[in-house]
Formats: structure tokens, sequence, C-alpha cells
């Protein structure tokens, strides 16, 4: 009888071939069962996209770069009131720029869908002030006015900045009295000026009547007592 020796090397390379070829195949049939997964989830994906978009609210995403000074955002149920709401909004801007000389900033509204239909939430530079709760359905447009109307007056300080104040002086006709002030005040100065005199319901409308005579009071030791002669004088 005739006995075939096989080299030991040749055994052992079969055994480790063998072991490559599984383990290739393990590798090979996990990816096939990761595809399917993702192709099944992407399947899911596709068929709820709607409902996904629907959860998806990008005010919120906004929110977080500082884009609006003022937001209004509103429950989906009266996204329908948005043009209505814009003009009335147009409205309060003419109104206090007539009474006060107080303009303020283009609002934006938007739909947030984690509100209850019965609620709206008023922002001021990204920060929530209020979140109101519908009184009268009839009246939901005057009273989101009249809520905006209170945040805008209440909040002033952080809504008319250096730069507004800065853009009445550079409007001022005589440039010498811009000069008249700048020796004695600052900028800052004559922003807090502004906001305490409509804080008290004085009107900063005339704008050339007004730095006019704050650079009269400029050299007085504190900004109150400029403030109390300006009141005098735009009475």
């Amino acid at each position: 009888m005739i006995t075939l020796q096989v080299p030991y090397y040749y055994v052992d390379s079969l055994y480790v071939t063998g072991i490559v070829a599984l383990f290739i195949m393990f590798i090979m049939f996990s990816k096939i069962l990761l595809l399917l997964k993702e192709n099944r989830s992407l399947r899911t994906l596709c068929h709820n996209q709607q409902e996904y978009c629907n959860k998806i609210n990008p005010d919120k995403i906004l929110n977080y770069f500082g884009i609006d000074i003022i937001k209004i955002s509103l429950p989906k149920n009266l996204k329908n009131l948005s043009t209505d709401l814009m003009a009335k909004i147009v409205g309060l801007r003419e109104e206090l720029a007539d009474n006060l000389g107080y303009i303020i900033p283009n609002v934006r509204i938007c739909n947030d869908y984690d509100l209850k239909k019965d609620e709206y939430e008023i922002f001021v530079r990204t920060k929530s002030i209020k979140k109101f709760k519908i009184e009268e359905e009839h009246e939901i447009l005057d009273q989101i006015i009249e809520n905006l109307k209170t945040i805008c007056l209440e909040n002033i300080s952080k809504i008319f900045l250096q730069e507004n104040a800065q853009k009445l002086l550079d409007e001022v006709s005589n440039k010498k009295i811009v000069e008249t002030l700048l020796q004695n005040l600052s900028v800052e100065d004559i922003r807090l000026i502004l906001i305490e005199l409509i804080n008290q319901k004085i009107s900063i409308k005339d704008n050339n009547y007004v730095m006019e005579r704050m650079s009269v009071y400029a050299c007085k030791p504190t900004l109150i007592e400029i403030v109390t002669a300006l009141k005098n004088d735009l009475n």
C-alpha cells in the first residue's frame, strides 16, 4: 500500500487560507447586513419625511446666530395670521416713531411647532422675554401688538444701541453741535440720555432740537441732571 505524505507546511498553509477565507466571508456578510439595515432605515426615513420635517424648527437654530433683534413665535395653528400681524406691526412702528421718535427694528414672525395652540412667544436678541396666553381669540392681533409694544419699551436698552445713537448724531444738520456734544459726552452717554427720555415718554423725534438742547446742558456733572434739564425744554 502506497502512503502519501503531505508536508506539514502545506497543511498549515491550507489551514491559514481557510481561516482567512472565513474571516473575509464574515466581513462581507456583516457589510451586507449593515447595508440592508441602512436601506431599511432610509426607507423608513423617507416614508416619514413629512412628519420629520414638521418636527424640525429652523428658527431655534437661527436664534443662536443672533439674526433677529425682535422675533414673535406663533403656534402652528396661527401661522395664517402672519400677514395681518405684519401689517399691525408696521402700524406700531409708525406709532412709536411719531409719538416718541423711537424707531424699532423690523420684527420677524415665525412658527414654533412646540408652542401650544393658545400661546405665543416674543424674543429680544434671541432671548425669550415672555410666553403669552391668548386671552380672546377675536382680539389676538391687538393683544400681540399691545404686548409687543410693552416689550419694546421695557427692553429699549437692548434694542436702542450705540449705533442708533450714532446714526442720530450723523443726521444732525449743524455739525458744531455734534462737536460740542462729543467734547463733553460719549456716544454711550448720549444713548443713555435718549433712552431715559423715551422711558419718561418724552419724544426725541425732533432730532436737531434734542441734540442742540443736549449740547447746552452737556457740561452738567451727571446724566440725570442733563435729562432733567432736557425735560423742561422738550415737554
